[in-house]
């Protein structure tokens, strides 16, 4: 009886279509932003779709790899220390300056609260527009320690990944839902150090059965269920206790189906040839998939601090107004910091 193969997928296929993976999270994210606004009540299952996408962790886990692959080529802190700021910070002040001035000029939005956000001091404190820049500042900040002391060691990676866990449980049971943002930084580090870890296998190009990313959505599944059990149905927990397990619970989850996503993304990328606009545009999308992040949140809440924008909180307008001047905008800032782009423009003498 002749044996049958199981189809693999060869890791190597994240890095491939890096780019088009970071257009894809970018989408989501953009997509997830749009959940709880007001969707026609025919199209309300589209609202719960996009409250269950997630892009977040998909950056973060290709960030661990490129991370990994990078810093052990070239382990030169200082310039590994420039390299990550260059990229983060212009980006990050050309949109959050604005913005605060904004809020602080146009809503009467406190100056503290402005200098906090532009600082990235305000996620620290309450929560912050942009959660996704001093969380990701903290993570390369860490990451050179997590290097030599960590992730050179599967035994003390293992050991560090159960550790956390059981540390990020124990902060849900003690400061419950109202430090949720924090918890929402803090149960994305082992997305970080998986992808670091898979770095090897992923530069290697390490195939793996089609079974794996099956099996994580299973789990996927299972969690979404467990999570909703643990909000509705826990008798005698606090309800704020709760909240912050469920979160956990979810965030969690997202390890997985991310895995599951950016397999079988990458795979059809590799092997379906008339998927190849959607390719170039994800491609296109992941070159400032940065910066559309932090516009569209800008936008976002810039116009839903409006007279007009609080009373126009339908979906359409997020799809028809924010999203395309959130994409524009961004690839204009992508433009505008690329080297040597404002010298360029400006007369020679």
């Amino acid at each position: 009886m002749k044996k049958v193969r199981t189809p693999k997928i060869s890791w190597n296929l994240i890095s491939k279509y890096r780019m088009e993976l970071f257009g894809l999270a970018a989408v989501f994210v953009m997509l997830r932003h749009s959940h709880l606004l007001i969707w026609p009540p025919q199209l309300r299952v589209l609202d719960q779709i996009a409250g269950q996408l997630n892009g977040v962790d998909i950056f973060i886990f290709i960030s661990g790899v490129g991370l990994y692959y990078s810093y052990n080529r070239n382990s030169d802190v200082k310039r590994y220390f420039k390299r990550r700021l260059q990229r983060i910070l212009p980006t990050y002040l050309v949109v959050a300056v604005p913005f605060y001035l904004i809020n602080v000029i146009a809503f009467e939005y406190p100056v503290l609260k402005g200098l906090m956000g532009i600082t990235t001091l305000d996620y620290w404190f309450y929560d912050s527009t942009f959660w996704y820049i001093p969380f990701v500042l903290a993570l390369y900040g860490l990451f050179p320690l997590l290097n030599k002391y960590i992730l050179n060691n599967k035994y003390r990676t293992i050991t560090f990944l159960i550790i956390w866990v059981c540390a990020t449980i124990l902060f849900c049971v003690l400061f419950g839902w109202k430090e949720q943002h924090i918890l929402r930084g803090l149960t994305r580090i082992p997305v970080f150090v998986l992808g670091a870890c898979c770095s090897r296998a992923v530069f290697e190009k390490k195939e793996i059965s089609v079974i794996f990313p099956i099996v994580c959505i299973v789990i996927y599944l299972f969690m979404t269920i467990i999570s909703y059990v643990v909000f509705h149905n826990m008798p005698g927990m606090l309800e704020s206790t709760a909240k912050a397990l469920s979160l956990l619970i979810t965030i969690y989850s997202y390890i997985f189906i991310s895995y599951a996503v950016m397999l079988f993304a990458s795979a059809a990328m590799e092997r379906i040839t008339w998927l190849k606009p959607i390719r170039i545009g994800l491609a296109w999308l992941g070159e400032f998939s940065l910066e559309i992040y932090l516009v569209h949140c800008a936008i976002k809440e810039l116009y839903l601090n409006t007279n007009f924008g609080k009373a126009h909180q339908q979906a359409a307008y997020y799809f028809l107004l924010i999203l395309p001047i959130s994409i524009v905008l961004a690839a204009g800032i992508k433009r505008l910091l690329k080297p040597g782009y404002l010298s360029r423009c400006l007369p020679q003498k």
